[in-house]
């Protein structure tokens, strides 16, 4: 059995690591045991994930690892075959017909990096977001995921009235960072606001649907994720 330590970050990245390790377990039929690490308290995250071919666990660290992921390995086939092997620990599912948002703001703020933007750049795609959006006259259901709710409530205040406001998984997973997650997994498309998220981009990966981003996925770490990209960022404000 390979033996991996995984990353203390969030959990896109990990569910990241999880899908690669997938991709490796298929092609080599094998298996491996993943340390889900907790190390910092504003970064622990329960685990409530099954894997087909990992078997995952907190109790004890790795001492010596014998595989590491090759994130730009793999297609987008192969990285579809492996995410039906990664599951939430029960069996959920939703009749409910919807898109859905992911807002990602705080640290990211920070603009450290090309996956990160300033304060100006963010409210800039926040925007344009919400111009799209209200240029569709359809009724529609839609989900909102924010790591900062005031933008989820300004969406809220500022969509037009054919966009209904669902949270399909409410009262069904009480986790809300799975809660949010799932919800994302199980939408007919994700809209990523505003540059790059691998929350987001997992998510669209376990649930086969239609990513949205702003940017090329050549400009940010979204390349190596092989998911399905319409681009919406040729929009005015």
């Amino acid at each position: 059995m390979l033996k991996f330590n995984g990353r203390s970050d969030g959990l896109g990245n990990r569910i990241e690591e999880l899908i690669n390790l997938e991709c490796h377990c298929i092609e080599n039929d094998t298996s491996c045991n993943y340390y889900w690490n907790n190390k910092y308290n504003f970064r622990s995250y329960k685990n409530l994930l099954n894997c087909k071919n990992i078997l995952i666990q907190d109790n004890y660290l790795h001492k010596n690892i014998n595989i590491e992921c090759n994130f730009d390995k793999y297609n987008n086939i192969q990285m579809r075959n492996a995410c039906k092997n990664i599951n939430y620990f029960e069996s959920i599912n939703t009749d409910l017909s919807y898109i859905s948002i992911h807002i990602r703001s705080t640290d990211k703020l920070n603009n450290r990096g090309r996956d990160e933007f300033t304060y100006d750049f963010f409210i800039d795609k926040l925007k344009k977001t919400l111009n799209y959006l209200n240029n569709m006259s359809e009724e529609m259901n839609i989900f909102i995921a924010s790591d900062d709710n005031k933008y989820k409530e300004y969406y809220i205040k500022n969509l037009n009235k054919n966009y209904h406001i669902v949270d399909p998984f409410l009262n069904i997973i009480d986790d809300t960072v799975y809660k949010d997650y799932f919800s994302l997994v199980h939408s007919k498309k994700i809209l990523m606001v505003p540059k790059f998220s691998s929350f987001a981009a997992t998510a669209s990966l376990l649930g086969n649907n239609i990513l949205l981003s702003h940017c090329h996925e050549n400009e940010t770490s979204l390349s190596r994720y092989r998911c399905n990209i319409e681009y919406i960022d040729n929009i005015k404000t």
